[in-house]
């Protein structure tokens, strides 16, 4: 009773993602695009010489508006898969942040949308901790797809952490209700050699995995 409550509070936060989504893509995205040729064909009109300047900034905005959309809703994650879905927001981060982060996968692409959704937040929140917490220079992610079983490994070279179920404000307990509610595995090390965590899922309890 319990997963089926943690499944229906992910995919009620899923749809509500998707929906923010779609209403900054259809309304602000457009409507900032609109406002950004306009007053581009204003200012060079005018020559006013901070033209160039104000475009620039337009753009800067526009692109952090598509970047939180593709944080919301990856569109390759439905349209590729799993592997293919996080190369791509890996590759996005990895132009962003001053540390780096290598993905190796193994196995057939993993197509089954509500597992990889699930997958992608769960690293999504671990790479956040890494990113703002662990003084990490590097990340190493390990995707295996096998037959029976989805197996996860993330490590960062850190400064670990001292875990407190209760105080810990790195999202762990999220991220264990998301992997029980599939009824996957969680276990973790944090030490001076950094943290690791090795995720195990069932995917054989999931349609259309590969």
């Amino acid at each position: 009773h319990q997963q089926k409550l943690i499944q229906s509070e992910i995919v009620t936060l899923e749809r509500e993602r998707n929906r923010i989504a779609r209403e900054l893509h259809d309304r602000v995205g457009t409507n900032l695009t609109a406002i950004k040729l306009m007053v581009s064909q204003l200012l060079q009109n005018y020559k006013e010489p901070l033209a160039y300047d104000v475009e620039e900034q337009f753009q800067i905005a526009i692109k952090e508006i598509r970047d939180i959309i593709y944080g919301l809703t990856p569109p390759s994650l439905e349209r590729y898969g799993l592997f293919t879905g996080l190369r791509n927001y890996i590759g996005k981060l990895n132009k962003t942040i001053p540390l780096n982060i290598s993905l190796k996968t193994f196995g057939k692409e993993v197509h089954n949308y509500e597992l990889s959704i699930m997958i992608f937040r769960v690293l999504q929140e671990l790479l956040t901790n890494s990113i703002k917490h662990s003084f990490a220079k590097n990340i190493n992610i390990h995707l295996s797809a096998f037959e029976d079983m989805l197996n996860v490994v993330y490590e960062d070279d850190g400064v670990g952490f001292s875990y407190d179920p209760v105080q810990s404000g790195l999202g762990l307990n999220n991220i264990e209700s998301r992997i029980h509610s599939v009824k996957g595995t969680l276990k973790f090390e944090s030490g001076k050699f950094g943290v690791s965590y090795t995720i195990d899922i069932p995917i054989h309890l999931n349609k259309e995995v590969v």
